[in-house]
């Protein structure tokens, strides 16, 4: 069986490396006779490719005029599949929420959930909501492989403890809902017994060390040659590195400061003049600076290999505002904590 999956090659991120790439990288190594190729939008395949193929299968929404689409897929034979993991109405303090409205992206999402053959999602919970458009919903929970190399615990020892939170910058408002928790924390901080962390900051010259530094060993020959199927439908060529160097994904956007001002209180703590010198450089370097400090900053990493950051976390802490959008997320934060974090 030969599967297309359109995904965003230029822009990998966790959902596509967890919900698309990962698994079914598995499928074909696991089990014979499962082919797997990469496209970042149909209209990049001919008619005679498709035909080629039993499955094609998007992530979270149909690009494009939906329709005419799924009309062309079934007519070259393809069943279609649709993977969503987030519910497509944000919750109003959500920093996309305008983005999304503007672009019409809930009605968009629920037009593609309508339209395919079958939705594959995380969770029962998010899959009753899903039946109420398309009842050919099979639940895949999210979870981690124990195998792959950033997924395995490696032992960083600390004489402190070390407590900390490891995400992005939309979840600013879970991060304000424990914001009282940190003035307590940092009143019982110990220079010496106690860390404070803060993982998956971001800032320009983070972007820039990101582009430069991603190490392309960290995608296997067999994944690269399927991401080169997309190269192929290209009409001007390009190599390989030039799909998978992110330039445009991260954004320096407000909430990394604000996350960053919630945990330290301010600003307020650790009362430490030259380090905050340092800490508002903002630059990759001189990390060591961080290592016995009550407050450390861990950079944001490539989604190959950021689940490494938890390995310098004794105890995780995994907030979320209660609203109907986190309702139907997966526990994939959770997962992750408690399968990295040494005991």
């Amino acid at each position: 069986m030969k599967i297309l999956i359109i995904t965003t090659t230029k822009q990998l991120t966790g959902l596509n490396y967890h919900r698309q790439i990962i698994p079914h990288n598995h499928l074909v190594a696991n089990f014979e006779g499962y082919e797997v190729d990469y496209a970042d939008s149909i209209d990049w395949v001919t008619d005679e490719q498709l035909k080629d193929y039993q499955i094609v299968s998007f992530l979270r929404l149909i690009q494009g005029n939906i329709d005419e689409q799924i009309e062309r897929i079934k007519r070259c034979g393809c069943k279609v599949i649709l993977d969503i993991d987030d519910y497509w109405v944000l919750h109003e303090k959500h920093a996309l929420k305008q983005i999304y409205n503007d672009s019409n992206t809930p009605q968009i999402t629920i037009d593609s959930i309508k339209a395919v053959d079958y939705i594959t999602t995380t969770t029962e919970h998010f899959a009753d909501k899903i039946r109420e458009y398309n009842r050919n919903v099979t639940v895949i929970p999210n979870s981690i492989d124990a195998t792959v190399g950033q997924f395995k615990t490696k032992a960083i020892p600390s004489e402190r403890t070390r407590i900390g939170w490891i995400g992005g910058s939309f979840h600013l408002p879970d991060i304000s809902l424990i914001s009282s928790g940190f003035s307590e924390l940092w009143k019982g901080i110990s220079n010496d017994k106690f860390q404070l962390i803060l993982g998956g900051y971001l800032y320009p010259d983070k972007i820039k060390y990101l582009t430069n530094e991603i190490a392309l060993g960290n995608l296997d020959e067999i994944t690269l040659s399927r991401f080169n199927f997309y190269l192929k439908q290209l009409e001007n060529k390009v190599n390989v590195p030039d799909v998978l160097i992110f330039n445009n994904i991260y954004q320096n956007v407000p909430e990394n400061d604000l996350i960053e001002f919630f945990f330290t209180v301010g600003n307020k703590y650790p009362r430490d003049k030259e380090y905050w010198n340092y800490l508002n450089e903002k630059k990759c370097e001189r990390l060591e600076l961080m290592e016995n400090k009550p407050y450390k900053r861990l950079w944001a990493m490539h989604p190959y290999n950021y689940a490494e950051m938890y390995n310098e976390i004794d105890v995780a802490l995994v907030p979320l505002v209660e609203n109907n959008f986190n309702s139907y997320k997966s526990q994939i934060k959770i997962i992750e904590a408690g399968g990295l974090i040494r005991r």
